[in-house]
């Protein structure tokens, strides 16, 4: 009888706190939207070349990658041990596939 009270409490205090309309996933997704739309028209729709379109991209792709951190996987939450670890091996990741591609691309490998 108690743990069906707790579980009621729990359910009735969490809906208090949360707010009715995910308003925090809405903003991340508009400005992913916004950011993958910059993206695609530097690369496309403008007549930037070079160091200056790389340096761009990048940038617009650190912002996608914190908008994607903050707003949807609750870094600025704070979380278990496991939960940063997950999140550094996700960097982790990143970093070897942009650094083999980089090299790849670098020395003319290519598939025969």
């Amino acid at each position: 009888m108690s743990s069906q009270s707790n579980t009621a409490h729990r359910h009735a205090a969490s809906a208090v706190h949360e707010p009715s309309f995910p308003w925090k996933q809405v903003i991340g997704y508009v400005l992913s939207l916004l950011l993958t739309g910059a993206t695609l028209w530097c690369g496309f729709g403008h007549g930037l070349h070079g160091g200056v379109l790389q340096t761009t991209m990048m940038v617009l792709g650190m912002l996608q990658v914190l908008v994607q951190l903050l707003l949807f996987m609750h870094l600025s939450e704070g979380g278990t041990t496991s939960h940063i670890w997950m999140i550094l091996l996700g960097f982790f990741f990143t970093f070897v596939v942009v650094a083999a591609s980089i090299w790849i691309m670098t020395f003319g490998y290519q598939v025969q």
